[in-house]
């Protein structure tokens, strides 16, 4: 699938940005609900960004008590690979949904979709 913005979407090249439902405090949020990572790819066709996730509140992130994943991108012919490269905490990962957003310079976006800690791909058309 290929969206079209209407007007360009701020990026820097080789910026794996992770997004997630708004909310309007942290007891709202599920460590289950879908993430999204919005990718622009640098001129090496490579990315990386990191998530870090804990509970919100207190300091048992001091003991551990966290998930810092990196999510890396990097494209090989016309196919670009996402996937976790290293992951550090103590918590493992939840079992939730992944959404990729690959902005391509020229104003469009590919969707891949997976399960977050899998790899995903995405294939790139012939004019992107």
């Amino acid at each position: 699938m290929v969206l079209r913005f209407a007007n360009p979407v701020p990026k820097r090249g080789g910026s794996i940005i992770p997004l997630a439902p708004p909310y309007q405090n942290v007891g709202e949020a599920k460590r289950e609900d879908d993430i999204t990572l919005l990718v622009a790819l640098d001129e090496h066709d490579k990315a990386e960004g990191f998530l870090y996730e804990d509970a919100g509140d207190g300091y048992e992130y001091l003991d551990g008590k966290y998930l810092l994943t990196k999510y890396v991108a990097e494209k090989q012919s016309s196919t670009v690979t996402i996937k976790v490269s290293e992951t550090e905490g103590s918590w493992g990962r939840p079992k939730r949904h992944l959404n990729v957003i690959l902005l391509i310079c020229t104003g469009s976006v590919l969707c891949a979709w997976g399960i977050d800690g899998e790899i995903a791909q995405t294939q790139l058309e012939e004019s992107a």
